[in-house]
């Protein structure tokens, strides 16, 4: 056997340079006690190479052999787009140094990577992917093998939270489930976005309770000595060796050492032009004296770092300007060299292996100038000097308007206070030694630190719930950046031409730029103008001004769903893609530029050649494209012949193209066709695009199955998962298609024709713009669904739970909705019919399974099952099936009643409906706590009236016991006392709001540990706070607090709830709140009058069934449970519906986001209950109420 490298070697054969004592000790730690909880080493010290580190551990323990502890899946993220790219370069080293190696150390530990690897996969022993803005570049994705990946923590936590910027609402299971099993978080730099490092803390917390899968679990480590003062560290490297591993080694003493002056430079006024003019100053003055040096300015904002470069671009010619606000194609282009000045943002703090012998900054917090200097003189090879430029009036420092609104000014101003005091004449010692002395712990040094929101058990219905997008969805920037911060997620934006051509040619991900969706909204309006502080730090503050239309609106497209393209007259969401005509101009030389009116260069072409990664390589054969990669002569030729040929025309065609690659000789990579584009023109392809599907349309379904059985049983082993998994994920993927199966199937599949056996992939591809015509000529319902008659199939063979699901969710879907089928006049058989009317009806085994796995273990379980299935779709070949078959026993669910049920007309809440429809959700969680099995439906008072307005409870038991469980349950109590204990109230006080203070996160994880699901039930702290934070109540508190209405009535019997229940005219009382709930339709009109004292009489008695329904419907959005922009919408459905399918429907049930195709009717949900909130007067606001069906 050959002998295994130690880290030293292996670490010397990827960099060609021996590692630091600390690296060396690192490493030895790490296969000792495993990963700390933070590497708090100095900028400069070489902190990427704990990938190298990760590698080498997943390569030892394979080589050791046993169950490992090192995860396959390694992410390096750092918070700053433009560090991406360059963090990105030094990872790709690593996996292609391990995967080309032929001898030597690199080699055994590839082949010790490569061994693991499944049977059918001769693949990378180390992948590497990366995230540009939001596009991913890289090898497919993949459960199995060593995969590092480079992203941001905006891509990280969006994706880790099941809503991945700009993946596609089908794949977020997929990407959240490889971040959340069996990875390691490698987080550079955590002070940059501390709030994400709070959700990925909570993250593993709510993972941790789940079943072994056999893998390792989340692994999060932190990169970087400057941590904010109040982070949680347990483990910290190297702790108390840190001197003898720092400052004993020679090679870090040199950098740690190395000269460091920074010269205080006072402005006086703190306008952007004041600032640019000494910015300006300081850098051509340094080049002067040092013509070959390297100077850099970093800034805080965009706008400042544009004038500054435009202005030194007037007498210097080699300036480098780097802002994350560039489209990569035109980052690769830049170079530096000796004599290069460098106008920077944020960008280049950290992550960055850049050297300046001459550094001029501006004037920023504590923690960033650290960063900034650590780019001074970086290898302690130069005499570095710089100049730190300021504000001041005549009471101190100040700070730059731009500058307060990306760090706030307190920050900037106690830094420049420091610097005061530890100047002599001017200067700063900024050595890494002098460092030491410096107060860089003292809060006041640093931003403000955000409020973090809190994930807890309650936030997994919505938070696994993917497919179809939520009425009120998860708030994911307050989980990266804070609830308080502005928004700040990012779209993505290109320049074409063309826009008609997207069709064929969607943008790549080097075209592609980030911006802030503010900044893309105003744009589209005519607005050009720069935000203020829009920055590289992630934020972008409000514009100067309202924004008046400064010209008229440019043209673009956004793509949607299914890569449609369309204008966008709705609103934006974080990762989607929007292409601007290049004739509107919108980006310049600075990158993002909305004042620039000139026109954009059409880079389409330019990428594609070059190897653009993130979609198809196709791209129109267009003058302004064309321009970017042809000389003068050749466009001229090119485009005669263009502007001659018929797109019809096979022959004229190929002329194109053989002149094309002609004039790309020796230039670029050969075009393979120019094919006729879909609205017209010439499209060039570097490479196939016809439909993948077109190479496995005749493979049979029989042998589809056995592939992707057999691939998905060996990936599932290749990982290590248990074998009771192996054999789920074995079972699904041999039974994953046989939905497709169906005569429906088939006949949309082949166009109607016969085949031998049933196919895998359509023949026949559906023609555009007539799918509905075309499908009902074969009697097939638009949108019907394989997975679903799959899944259907799973359920007659009394498969378990997780199987089933696995084969259900293979397209995205059953998470818990499967889309209803209108299948009304068409020639279906009754399992045809019966298996497109799912809803959400598999919700409580969703939940089961979340529960059983975590919501990142059961979305690795699917992935698993879905990779297989795309690699078998892309490579098709016939394998034999594995030879054992897993056994198994009856269902697992457990949704059926036991015994004989009992219907309960719960006619009492005819009067209240819409308090009514909280309290039976009540009962339904009581029942849950009890052990009861219970559903509900509603159904019309009478023949008369088809409004569904009585509640009909079915239960294994009795109405008094689970009014009872509800009066004498611990949830009140509990609550009360841990907010009184944390917040000094009761849990909701007056007003129903709070202060916002961390103490509101240190409840919500009390209560989470308790079990107290109340306080989660009422309180969102994702929502921003001004000044104070509301809590997240459906009930309205009119000046008064419906909590404490709900507490008073436990005093009375609960028998009179039970009485209430059960007869609208009992059961009014007066009291100060009744929570703005159906005042105008009580049955006694004596009710909505004010009462003695000026109380309401109102049916408070209620109050606490309504509290207990808030408690166990999960994590509310902001308005309250159901409520979307001041609208609450109730679902009402006529079959009989348990909790969790309940809940489900509530989170769609303003259908805000829902196809308009879907058939509410087919599974009885087609009722609601709408009410609006209307507001009486100043104080007083109710629910104004009214039964709506929807239209099928």
């Amino acid at each position: 056997m050959t002998e295994f490298p130690t880290f030293s070697e292996f670490f010397a054969a990827v960099t060609d340079t021996e590692p630091y004592d600390w690296q060396v000790a690192c490493a030895e730690h790490i296969e000792r006690s495993g990963w700390p909880d933070t590497i708090d080493v100095q900028t400069g010290l070489g902190k990427t190479s704990t990938v190298t580190m990760a590698v080498y551990e997943l390569a030892r323990q394979l080589h050791v052999g046993g169950r490992r502890s090192a995860p396959l899946r390694i992410f390096h993220v750092i918070d700053r787009n433009s560090i991406v790219e360059q963090s990105a370069c030094d990872v790709e080293r690593v996996a292609n140094a391990v995967n080309t190696a032929t001898t030597g150390p690199l080699y055994t530990v590839g082949e010790t990577l490569r061994s693991t690897l499944p049977e059918f996969e001769p693949g990378l022993a180390v992948a590497h992917a990366v995230y540009r803005g939001t596009r991913r570049s890289g090898p497919r994705l993949r459960a199995f093998g060593c995969t590092i990946t480079s992203m941001t923590a905006h891509q990280m936590v969006s994706q880790l939270l099941f809503r991945g910027f700009g993946v596609s609402a089908g794949s977020r299971p997929i990407h959240a489930g490889l971040i959340g099993v069996d990875s390691l978080i490698l987080f550079d730099e955590p002070h940059l976005s501390q709030p994400s490092l709070t959700t990925l803390s909570d993250v593993v917390r709510l993972q941790s309770g789940s079943s072994d899968l056999g893998v390792p679990r989340l692994r999060v480590v932190t990169l970087g000595a400057t941590t904010r003062p109040t982070t949680d560290l347990r483990t910290v490297f190297p702790g108390p060796h840190r001197q003898h591993l720092l400052a004993d080694d020679t090679k870090v003493a040199r950098r740690v050492e190395a000269s460091r002056d920074i010269t205080l430079s006072v402005v006086a006024g703190k306008s952007d032009a004041t600032f640019v003019r000494q910015l300006v100053r300081h850098a051509v003055d340094a080049h002067a004296a040092n013509p070959h040096g390297s100077v850099g300015i970093i800034v805080n904002t965009v706008a400042v770092a544009r004038d500054v470069a435009k202005t030194i671009a007037k007498t210097v010619d080699d300036v480098v300007f780097m802002t994350s606000r560039v489209r990569p194609v035109d980052r690769a282009d830049v170079q530096m060299r000796p004599g290069s000045i460098v106008v920077a943002t944020q960008c280049i703090e950290v992550g960055v292996d850049i050297a300046f012998d001459t550094l001029v900054t501006e004037a920023c917090p504590m923690p960033s100038l650290v960063q900034r200097i650590g780019r001074l003189n970086r290898d302690g090879e130069r005499a570095g000097n710089g100049y730190l430029v300021s504000a001041e009036s005549s009471s101190g420092p100040i700070a730059r308007a731009g500058s307060a609104a990306v760090y706030g000014a307190e920050p900037i101003v106690a830094t420049m206070k420091l610097l005061y005091d530890l100047s002599v004449d001017g200067n700063v010692d900024a050595s890494l030694a002098a460092q030491r002395d410096w107060r860089t712990s003292d809060p006041a040094l640093w931003p403000p630190e955000q409020r973090h929101a809190t994930l807890t058990h309650a936030n997994i219905p919505k938070l696994t719930m993917t497919n179809p997008r939520l009425s009120e969805d998860l708030d994911v920037d307050a989980y990266i950046q804070g609830p308080d911060a502005e928004p700040v997620s990012d779209v993505q934006i290109a320049w074409r031409a063309d826009l008609a051509s997207l069709i064929d040619c969607p943008p790549l991900a080097d075209e592609l730029v980030s911006i802030p969706i503010s900044s893309l909204r105003d744009f589209l309006n005519g607005r050009r103008t720069t935000p203020v502080g829009m920055s590289d730090a992630g934020g972008s503050a409000p514009a100067d001004s309202p924004g008046q239309s400064t010209g008229p609106r440019p043209k673009a497209l956004v793509r949607g769903e299914h890569d449609a393209w369309a204008a966008p007259k709705g609103p934006l969401y974080p990762g989607d893609v929007v292409v601007i005509d290049a004739g509107d101009g919108g980006y310049s030389t600075y990158g993002w530029d909305p004042q620039s009116s000139a026109r954009v260069a059409d880079m389409s072409a330019a990428v594609s050649l070059r190897g653009g990664r993130g979609g198809a390589r196709s791209f129109p054969l267009h003058e302004s494209s064309l321009r970017q990669v042809l000389t003068a002569d050749d466009l001229q030729h090119v485009l005669a012949l263009i502007a001659d040929a018929d797109p019809a025309d096979p022959e004229q065609r190929a002329e194109v193209l053989a002149a094309m690659n002609k004039s790309l000789d020796g230039v670029a990579a050969p075009i393979d066709a120019v094919v006729e584009g879909t609205t017209g023109g010439l499209i060039a392809q570097i490479r196939s695009t016809v439909d993948r599907r077109s190479s496995t349309a005749r493979q049979s379904l029989a042998a589809h199955l056995e592939q992707v059985g057999t691939w998905a049983c060996a990936d599932a082993g290749s990982v290590g998962l248990v074998d009771p998994l192996i054999d789920a994920i074995t079972a699904a993927a041999l039974h994953h298609d046989d939905g497709k199966a169906a005569p429906t199937w088939q006949r949309r599949a082949t166009g109607g024709k016969s085949v031998d056996e049933p196919i895998a992939k359509y023949v026949r591809q559906l023609p555009p713009g007539r799918v509905d015509s075309y499908l009902r000529s074969l009697s097939c319902p638009s949108g019907w669904r394989h997975d679903a008659h799959s899944f259907h199939m799973s359920i007659g063979r009394s498969d378990p739970i997780l199987v089933a699901h696995l084969i259900a969710s293979h397209h995205g879907w059953f998470r818990p909705f499967a889309p209803p089928v209108n299948t009304d006049g068409f020639d279906l058989t009754a399992t045809e019919v019966d298996s497109q009317r799912f809803g959400a009806s598999h919700a409580r085994d969703f939940e089961t399974l979340n529960r059983r796995y975590g919501p990142w273990g059961l979305a690795f379980l699917e992935a698993v099952v879905r990779l297989a299935d795309w690699r078998a779709s892309e490579h098709p070949t016939n394998v034999s099936a594995p030879e054992t078959m897993p056994n198994f026993a009856a269902s697992e669910s457990n949704s059926k009643f036991e015994g004989h049920p009992t219907e309960i007309m719960l006619t009492g809440l005819t009067s209240t409906p819409t308090a009514g429809w909280f309290a039976v959700s009540g009962l339904l969680g009581a029942a849950e706590k009890l052990g009861m099995t219970a559903k509900v439906r509603w159904q019309p008072p009478s023949e008369s009236d088809p409004r569904p307005m009585v509640p009909v409870l079915r239960i294994g038991g009795d109405l008094s016991a689970l009014v009872e469980e509800v009066w004498t349950g611990t949830d009140f109590t509990q609550s009360d006392k841990l907010a009184s204990g944390l917040l000094g109230h009761p849990l909701v006080p007056k007003y129903q709001k709070t202060a916002a203070t961390d103490a509101i996160r240190s409840l919500l994880l009390k209560s989470d540990e308790n079990t107290t699901a109340l306080v989660a039930g009422v309180i969102n702290d994702a929502v921003p706070a001004n000044p104070k934070m509301e809590l997240a109540m459906t009930a309205i508190s009119n000046n008064s607090s419906f909590g404490k209405v709900a507490v008073e009535a436990l005093q009375a019997p609960a028998e009179e709830a039970v009485k209430a229940l059960l007869d609208p005219d009992v059961g009014y009382t007066y009291t100060n709140c009744d929570g703005g709930f159906d005042r105008s339709t009580v049955s006694n009109p004596l009710v909505n009058g004010i009462g003695e004292h000026g109380r309401r009489s109102t049916r408070g008695v209620l109050a606490p069934l309504v509290m207990e329904g808030f408690a166990v419907l999960g994590a509310p959005p902001r308005g309250g449970h159901g409520v979307h922009d001041r609208q609450l919408t109730l679902p009402l459905p006529t079959r009989f519906t348990d909790l969790p399918e309940l809940r489900a429907l509530l989170l769609v049930s303003a259908g805000i986001r829902i196809p308009r195709s879907w058939s509410w009717k087919s599974i009885s949900c087609d009722w609601r209950l709408v009410a609006t909130k209307t507001m009486l007067n100043k104080y007083d606001a109710h629910w104004d109420a009214t039964f709506a069906q929807r239209s099928s």
